[in-house]
């Protein structure tokens, strides 16, 4: 159904452009090639553990891993800085700049 949308409205609004992005698939790729992108840990995040905390969570009692450009998730949800750059980078090669 999203695809039929997403025609739609590229032929109802010809001087816009749209395109699906398939997160996740581009994350499994990250993870599965994550030595290619400086990463070193890809199954936990950043912050305490790396398992359960997250968002208010991670604040300054939790301690933080000494350097966040070696890991893919900041805490247990959300993406590093690194992460979300890597992600942008591929999205956008693999879809906008065709």
């Amino acid at each position: 159904m999203l695809n039929r949308r997403i025609k739609f409205l590229g032929s109802s609004l010809p001087q816009s452009r749209f395109t699906i992005i398939d997160y996740f698939k581009i994350l499994q790729h990250i993870i599965e090639n994550s030595v290619q992108y400086g990463l070193e840990v890809v199954d936990k995040g950043c912050c305490g553990t790396g398992v359960v905390e997250f968002a208010v969570l991670c604040n300054k009692l939790t301690p933080v891993c000494p350097d966040d450009s070696k890991y893919l998730y900041w805490d247990s949800v959300h993406l590093a800085d690194k992460g979300y750059s890597i992600v942008i980078d591929r999205a956008l090669q693999e879809n906008i700049l065709l």
